[in-house]
């Protein structure tokens, strides 16, 4: 059997840090947690966010266009 890394405090702390702003990444999360004193891994928040009932969406990062591919958008746009 694991031992809990978080407590029924931290995952009050983490659930009003949760409840403003539903629209938060992971990331965020993680370092406003943190910051508030809840020292547990990104997966481990991750973890709790689902088990409080919530999403947590990990961002995507995309690359940015270089000048053709930019042109070549702005051509097709119309």
């Amino acid at each position: 059997m694991w031992k809990k890394k978080m407590h029924n405090r931290e995952n009050r702390s983490l659930e009003r840090l949760v409840k403003p702003n539903r629209f938060k990444n992971l990331g965020e999360l993680q370092k406003e947690s943190t910051e508030a004193g809840v020292k547990a891994s990104r997966a481990t928040t991750h973890r709790r966010v689902k088990e409080l009932g919530f999403s947590c969406r990990i961002p995507l990062v995309m690359p940015l266009l270089n000048h053709r591919q930019h042109t070549w958008a702005k051509e097709k746009k119309n």
